[in-house]
């Protein structure tokens, strides 16, 4: 499984808002023989919830120095309710929610045409960002953009802490007049006139 979190302020530092939504956690396995699902394996996506997040920022509870899977109640006369019963200590399962029900079809407002990162066979490259733009001219340039691996390509070229936010806004509300001077700079890096 690979996930992301956040890290805890400093000592001294004031908290940070932290939106439960901002961080996700994947869990992958196999599909087992039998199981009512298609493909060879499962993804299933968790956050941590709002309550979780406000016990970290209430210091009610920290992790067990002696199961690090664990949660531990940082005072003794504090505890979690777990199938009706109290415990000081409560694993990382307590503390998510799961973010899509994966019983319903999902479809992405992304494409994935453009080529995959680190895939030594067919690379990322100026030529292929400039064949690409060149397939989809006379396209609504937000839907030109909305393909996942053009966007981690282009958050290489682009700055990641002023223009990806933009861009990704833009994309996502599908407003191609805010992504002239985008598509000016990407025409430029892809040499086309």
């Amino acid at each position: 499984a690979a996930g992301g979190a956040a890290a805890a302020p400093a000592e001294g530092d004031a908290p940070a808002e932290l939106p439960a939504q901002r961080f996700v956690t994947l869990k992958a396995r196999l599909v087992m023989e039998g199981e009512a699902i298609e493909g060879v394996a499962t993804v299933e996506a968790y956050q941590v919830s709002e309550q979780c997040l406000a016990l970290v920022q209430a210091d009610a509870f920290k992790q067990s120095a002696t199961d690090a899977r664990c949660a531990k109640t940082a005072k003794s006369d504090c505890f979690f309710v777990i199938e009706q019963k109290e415990s000081r200590k409560a694993t990382a399962e307590h503390f998510v929610t799961r973010v899509h029900d994966m019983s319903r079809p999902y479809a992405s407002p992304l494409r994935t045409a453009f080529p995959v990162e680190n895939r030594p066979t067919q690379p990322q490259t100026q030529q292929s960002l400039r064949e690409y733009l060149l397939r989809r001219r006379g396209e609504p340039f937000a839907l030109v953009l909305a393909d996942l691996h053009l966007l981690v390509f282009v958050a290489n070229i682009l700055d990641m802490s002023t223009d990806m936010p933009v861009l990704c806004h833009a994309v996502a509300a599908g407003d191609s007049g805010q992504l002239e001077g985008f598509q000016m700079m990407l025409h430029a890096f892809a040499e086309i006139e």
